[in-house]
């Protein structure tokens, strides 16, 4: 999937959306509001490391979500002046940790790239948009236009939003990662990144938690997929069979009862009818008995 973050088909719209609004239309039944996540940056650009690579490691990304991060000191001369031709915000900015402008040798300037151009809208995308189900669902936010590379491309980064039912993620624990040369991604966990035709439900939470965001393939549009005893947009009404729960057991329960009353009470009958049966059959045989005695007598 990787290798298909950065492809953009003829489908694929530019931020159809302002950054202030942060919200993008699949048009495929699925509708993403990242407002909430871009919260988080709006104040403080988020950082990350890389720590997949080794050899990467000593590299920090600050970034912002549907808005451009101010540019880190190492990206500023010490008077404050921008170093590189994008100015003093981009979307996205790559440094290394262990430098600074009081530890570099002289005459050499701390590393710093920018990720992203601050005048070329993000790429939109579904997270998969080769899977009719859409899984796994989410959407993807591409910076593009950043710092040229050794071999001549720019720099990019992927927002890759997951939806999930994590609350708000703490972006600094996420990590990036460089998918291929000057490319590289994030992906990002959240409520928040699931599409808004799955509701929050009066809980506030997504799907109430009584159930998960899916997309719907026969009604072609994302949906809450309530657990059992819950339904509506956010699975945050009770169905009727859950608003008495215990209503079949106990119908169960009176069902058993009957039956074992009716079955004592059948071996009871039995009980009596055979000691009664046996009771005249010796009687009888008494009886007769006593009438072949008398006979017996009188022939004597």
């Amino acid at each position: 999937m990787r290798g298909q973050l950065y492809v953009v088909s003829s489908t694929v719209l530019l931020a159809a959306v302002s950054a202030t609004t942060c919200s993008w239309d699949s048009k495929k039944g699925a509708t993403f509001d990242l407002s909430a996540l871009q919260a988080i940056t709006d104040g403080s650009p988020a950082v990350a490391s890389d720590r997949i690579q080794l050899g990467n490691q000593d590299f920090l990304y600050t970034f912002g979500i549907c808005n451009n991060a101010p540019a880190p000191a190492n990206c500023l001369y010490p008077d404050g002046k921008a170093r590189v031709g994008v100015g003093t915000s981009a979307p996205a900015w790559q440094t290394r940790e262990s430098e600074t402008w009081g530890n570099m040798p002289a005459g050499q300037e701390p590393d710093c790239k920018y990720l992203g151009n601050p005048s070329i809208a993000p790429q939109w995308s579904l997270l998969n948009e080769e899977d009719e189900a859409m899984e796994p669902l989410g959407v993807t936010m591409t910076y593009t236009g950043g710092q040229h590379c050794s071999n001549g491309q720019r720099r990019a980064l992927a927002l890759n939003f997951l939806c999930s039912k994590n609350q708000i993620e703490k972006i600094e624990e996420q990590v990036i990662d460089e998918s291929d040369h000057c490319k590289y991604e994030i992906t990002i966990e959240s409520q928040y990144a699931c599409p808004v035709e799955c509701g929050f439900g009066s809980g506030g939470a997504m799907c109430n938690d009584h159930g998960i965001c899916r997309y719907d393939t026969d009604a072609k549009t994302a949906r809450c997929f309530c657990n059992g005893g819950w339904e509506g947009g956010g699975c945050d009404q009770e169905s009727k069979a859950n608003a008495h729960p215990y209503g079949p057991l106990l119908g169960l329960l009176i069902f058993v009862t009957f039956a074992i009353v009716v079955l004592i009470g059948g071996i009871i009958f039995l009980w009596r009818y055979m000691s009664n049966r046996a009771l005249n059959n010796e009687i009888s045989l008494t009886e007769a008995y006593g009438r072949l005695h008398n006979s017996m007598g009188a022939d004597v």
